[in-house]
């Protein structure tokens, strides 16, 4: 029936796994969950051990890190049923038919269906608040507003495939670093012409990424997006930001915008790391850094 596969990386996951045995038990159907720590060697390991006594549920840890990619992998491959549930460490399960919403998708035996992602309406402190403010605007829509872009809408921290697709498409294994791996998946699926279905079924992300650290991952991501349209793993319009590069290169005009990052980096980031990060200077920070990476 289904396989709950949770890659997780210094982060108490117990609470969540608790949460997915007590919904699926509830439901009585054959279930697994799988979780893989990616060789933090956290002190928190010791609590996620635990998980090994729930029902049909075992925590793994991995002795090297193999990056975001590999570790989902890997736990396709260990995965028994043919449903698969991807969900992130750091997510909340807001309802008690979590489970239940995506059995009714089971149900009409749909290839893919993603749930949604929600964050709380609580503002966190000052200097997690970048991430959030992200987050809320880019990430938490609704099932209508996702359906416009099934595939760029879509991220595997709730996401329910069958296994066998899964096993078809896989992750860029060659992607190490931080971002994109959703990106290309969800390209990956869009050309072998597989639906995905949006359904309201969110989880709510509970990040706890510091502005200054969201900067650093945002830097990591775009160095990603960068390697994978150069090494053509994907069609550069799928990426709005190399969509917009391409056509500006074409004006011979990025340049400029590349200039614009090496002038003002240092005041964007300093206003985008203050107590009241602006989501438009985020936008022009990441598209200026994407040309300055370009020309480097």
């Amino acid at each position: 029936m289904l396989s709950i596969l949770i890659p997780t990386y210094n982060y108490n996951i117990l609470p969540l796994a608790q949460e997915l045995e007590a919904q699926a038990l509830k439901q009585n159907i054959k279930f697994e969950l799988i979780c893989i720590d990616d060789g933090s060697f956290s002190h928190l390991n010791i609590e996620n051990q635990k998980i090994n006594s729930l029902t049909n549920s075992k925590f793994i840890e991995n002795i090297k890190n193999i990056g975001r990619s590999k570790i989902r992998n890997k736990l396709i491959s260990k995965a028994k049923y043919d449903y698969i549930l991807l969900i992130d460490a750091d997510m909340h399960i807001p309802n008690k038919e979590y489970i239940l919403n995506y059995l009714k998708i089971i149900d009409k035996n749909l290839d893919v269906a993603f749930g949604g992602i929600k964050y709380f309406d609580s503002p966190p402190k000052s200097e997690f608040l970048l991430r959030w403010k992200y987050g809320k605007q880019n990430e938490s829509l609704n099932k209508e507003k996702r359906s416009k872009e099934p595939y760029r809408s879509t991220l595997s921290s709730n996401l329910l495939i069958k296994k066998s697709i899964a096993q078809n498409v896989l992750y860029e294994s060659s992607l190490i670093n931080y971002g994109y791996e959703d990106l290309l998946f969800a390209f990956n699926l869009k050309t072998k012409s597989i639906k995905i279905k949006h359904i309201e079924n969110p989880l709510v992300h509970k990040d706890e990424t510091s502005n200054s650290e969201f900067l650093e991952k945002t830097k990591l991501a775009l160095n990603n997006l960068k390697l994978i349209i150069e090494k053509k793993l994907i069609d550069r319009e799928f990426s709005p930001i190399g969509n917009l590069y391409y056509y500006l290169s074409k004006l011979s005009i990025d340049y400029f915008f590349a200039k614009l990052f090496s002038k003002y980096n240092t005041y964007m980031e300093k206003k985008l790391i203050s107590s009241n990060p602006s989501l438009n200077i985020f936008k022009v920070y990441k598209f200026t850094y994407f040309c300055f990476i370009q020309r480097k």
